[in-house]
C-alpha cells in the first residue's frame, strides 16, 4: 500500500505536468483562432488544470474569458458581463475555436470522423469565409468529414475545388402527408445554380420537346433572360434607369434613346420589333394576368 502510495504521488505530479504543458499549447491555440484567424477582442487567460474529480476520468480546463483586456464576468450585474459582451455569434466562435485547437493537438485525428453541425450559425460574412477555409483545411488531416447545413451556399464554397469522387451531396426530404423522411442524392452543383443559366437550360429543353402547356412559364424565362442579358451587356447605357422602373420595356426604350449598336447586325430596329413583341406577349402573362390580346399586339398566336 506504502509503495503504490508512492507511486500514485509520482503519477499524479507527471499528470499535473503532462496538463500544464498540454493546456498551454491548448491555450496558445485557442488564442491564434480567436486574435489572427477569426478576429475577435476575445482571448483566454489564467487557464489552468483541473483534475478528475469524484468518479470523473478526464481533466477539465479552467481559464477566464477577456475582451480588449478586461475580464468578462459571468455575473449579469457587473460591468463587461458575458450578457453584454458576448453576441450568439461569439459564443459560437468561441466554441468553434475550442474545437479547432483541439484538433490541432489531437494526435489520433488522422482516423477520425469529424462532423460539423451548421457550424455557421449566428456567424456574419467575414467568419463564415475563415469557417469555410479552415474546414477546407482540415480535410487532408480526417479520415472523413461530414457537414450538416441548411446554408446549400455554405456547403458549395467548401465542396469547391474537389473532385465529384471525393465528395457526396445528401439531402434529407421529407414528406408531410405521410409523416416520414428519406436520404436522397442532391446535385449541389445544380441547386446552386444562379436562376440565368436554369432559364436558359429549360428552354433548350422546350426546343426539343415544347409543351404548349408550359407557354407562359417559356415566356417568363425568356423575358427574364433577356432582361439580364441587356443590363449587363450594356450596362453603361441601361445604369440611369431607377432600380424600380428597369422593366423590360423601359429597357428596350433605354436601347432605343442610346442608339446601341447591335454585334453583326446591320438593322437594329428589326431586334428592336422583336423585343418588343417578345415584351408584349409576355408582359402580362409574367404578370400572373389573362392571356394579351393578340389582335392588338398584332401577332398570330398560332
Amino acid at each position: 500500500l506504502r509503495t503504490l502510495g508512492q507511486a500514485y504521488t509520482q503519477l499524479t505530479q507527471q499528470e499535473q505536468a503532462t496538463a500544464t504543458a498540454f493546456f498551454s499549447t491548448y491555450k496558445e491555440r485557442i488564442n491564434n483562432y480567436l486574435g489572427q484567424v477569426f478576429r475577435t477582442p476575445f482571448q483566454i487567460d489564467n487557464v489552468v488544470h483541473v483534475p478528475p474529480q469524484g468518479r470523473a476520468t478526464q481533466s477539465k480546463i479552467g481559464y477566464k474569458l477577456t475582451i480588449d483586456g478586461q475580464d468578462i464576468s459571468f455575473d449579469p450585474n457587473e460591468p463587461y458581463s458575458a450578457k453584454d459582451c458576448l453576441s450568439e455569434g461569439d459564443k459560437s466562435t468561441i466554441a468553434l475555436a475550442f474545437f479547432l485547437a483541439k484538433m490541432d493537438i489531437d494526435p489520433g485525428k488522422a482516423n477520425k470522423i469529424l462532423v460539423f453541425d451548421d457550424p455557421l450559425s449566428s456567424f456574419d460574412s467575414n467568419r463564415r469565409l475563415y469557417t469555410v477555409q479552415l474546414i477546407k483545411d482540415l480535410f487532408p488531416q480526417i479520415k472523413q468529414t461530414i457537414i450538416l447545413s441548411h446554408n446549400e451556399y455554405f456547403l458549395y464554397g467548401v465542396s469547391k475545388g474537389f473532385a465529384r469522387g471525393d465528395r457526396k451531396t445528401l439531402r434529407i426530404s421529407e414528406n408531410f402527408v405521410t409523416r416520414a423522411s428519406k436520404i436522397e442524392s442532391l446535385d449541389l452543383d445544380e441547386l446552386v445554380e444562379i436562376e440565368y443559366f436554369k432559364h436558359i437550360k429549360e428552354l433548350e429543353d422546350f426546343l426539343q420537346n415544347a409543351d404548349i402547356n408550359q407557354k407562359d412559364k417559356v415566356l417568363g424565362h425568356m423575358r427574364n433572360i433577356l432582361e439580364a442579358h441587356i443590363r449587363f451587356k450594356f450596362y453603361r447605357q441601361t445604369s440611369g434607369i431607377p432600380e424600380n422602373s428597369r422593366t423590360f420595356g423601359n429597357l428596350i426604350d433605354k436601347l432605343v434613346q442610346q442608339n446601341v449598336v447591335f454585334r453583326n447586325d446591320t438593322n437594329p430596329p428589326s431586334i428592336i420589333t422583336k423585343l418588343r413583341i417578345i415584351n408584349a406577349i409576355s408582359c402580362k402573362p409574367h404578370h400572373g394576368e389573362p392571356v394579351p390580346n393578340y389582335r392588338e399586339i398584332g401577332v398570330n398566336p398560332n
